[in-house]
């Protein structure tokens, strides 16, 4: 490979600097690979790490005019693949003309790729790579896929948190792309069954791509759950000429990894706007609400419930707790009695006596030793203080799947 090919690839992986999906498949992660030793998963996050790098490096040192050309060149990388401004832009900054921004470009990209050919050892023929750019995009795509869909680690994922992280990484390319992105994530979206690397890869996917049709126009995201899935809608409107959505490698990628997640993908266009329903296996969060003016006690309950597959909602004072009761209409209630103001037999009266509340199992847990009265006032069962993590998990179990039960543990 001559130094226009590795020079072609470094400024097509400089003009996706944002774009992880399009870094992950790219020839030169081999590269990254051999040097580094990243791992498949983390080739694309490592070969942006190594353009930023290079960019840095080029800096000029402390003292260089700001008028100088070294001082220009870096200007224009940094504006330009950084901060993801056009041409005409970078030129009405630095008060130049066309043909000096082209030039100088080109000399700042010359410098760049030889930094890059010394750091990472490219002599005048690379038979590695030679063999990575014969193989089309598309099945370079599908290889990386199965390699890291072979090594999931699967783990229990909140879905909603990783929607959040998928859209924040993309901002910096929505902005370079002229795309507004709104994200609506309705609440109870559930867990998801798989490894980190490949749903957070398999959202970035779908996204950059609806991205790219959306381009410049509005991104719109919803989530509906349902009771063992959670459908993902994505919608884009385009205000100039996007690109047709199509089965492009980058697409292809996100196919095979949502299939890896037993999820479905469907994507059409019509009167230039696309519509792509992700639909994806959930298991929802059974959610305890603890009401204890203790931060300690609730502390410990997250504790003893974080492997558990919980999710603990904190309320320390007694109208607090009524609200949360009403709004999120968790599976159990653990009620402590002695708090300050409105104490918790007040509220557990007022919990029964409210027809949307009066369902919800009530565990009063305290450290008097008043099972009875709780009993005869309608809690469902009782756990004395000091709680132990096996005694709270018992008491708790006939509501893990969210069916009403009986809770047998009490101190009588």
């Amino acid at each position: 490979m001559g130094l226009s090919d590795f020079g072609r690839l470094v400024r097509d992986a400089l003009s996706h600097l944002y774009d992880v999906v399009h870094l992950q498949t790219h020839p030169l992660t081999r590269l990254v690979r051999q040097e580094h030793g990243a791992s498949p998963s983390t080739a694309g996050i490592t070969l942006r790490q190594n353009l930023l790098d290079a960019i840095e490096a080029v800096r000029p040192s402390v003292g260089t005019l700001a008028t100088s050309k070294a001082c220009r060149r870096y200007q224009i990388l940094e504006m330009h693949y950084i901060e993801g401004m056009d041409a005409p832009e970078i030129q009405q900054q630095l008060a130049i003309g066309k043909s000096e921004y082209y030039r100088e470009h080109g000399e700042a990209l010359a410098a760049l790729i030889s930094l890059l050919r010394e750091r990472w050892h490219i002599a005048e023929e690379l038979p590695a790579l030679a063999g990575a750019v014969d193989v089309s995009r598309d099945e370079l795509a599908k290889r990386e896929a199965e390699e890291l869909c072979s090594g999931m680690q699967v783990e229990s994922l909140d879905l909603a948190e990783a929607i959040r992280e998928v859209v924040e990484l993309l901002q910096p390319l929505g902005r370079q792309k002229g795309v507004i992105v709104s994200a609506e994530l309705a609440p109870g979206l559930g867990l998801v069954q798989t490894d980190r690397v490949v749903l957070r890869q398999a959202l970035l996917s779908v996204l950059r791509q609806a991205m790219d049709s959306a381009a410049p126009g509005q991104l719109e995201l919803r989530t509906r759950p349902a009771a063992d899935h959670a459908e993902i809608a994505i919608a884009t409107v385009g205000h100039g000429t996007a690109p047709p959505l199509a089965p492009e490698p980058d697409y292809a990628v996100g196919q095979r990894l949502i299939e890896s997640l037993r999820g479905r993908l469907h994507t059409h266009r019509m009167d230039g706007r696309s519509t792509t329903r992700l639909v994806l296996p959930t298991r929802v969060c059974p959610k305890v609400l603890v009401v204890d003016n203790s931060v300690d006690f609730v502390a410990l309950v997250s504790r003893y419930l974080r492997q558990q597959d919980w999710d603990v909602i904190a309320a320390y004072q007694a109208e607090q707790a009524y609200q949360l009761a009403q709004e999120m209409r968790p599976n159990a209630i653990l009620l402590d009695v002695m708090m300050p103001g409105r104490d918790g037999w007040d509220l557990l009266l007022k919990l029964r006596a409210t027809s949307d509340t009066r369902s919800i199992p009530v565990i009063v847990c305290s450290i008097l030793n008043e099972p009875q009265v709780a009993r005869s006032l309608g809690a469902d069962g009782y756990l004395a203080k000091p709680v132990t993590q096996t005694d709270l998990l018992r008491a708790l179990a006939p509501w893990q799947s969210g069916r009403p039960g009986v809770v047998a543990t009490s101190s009588e």
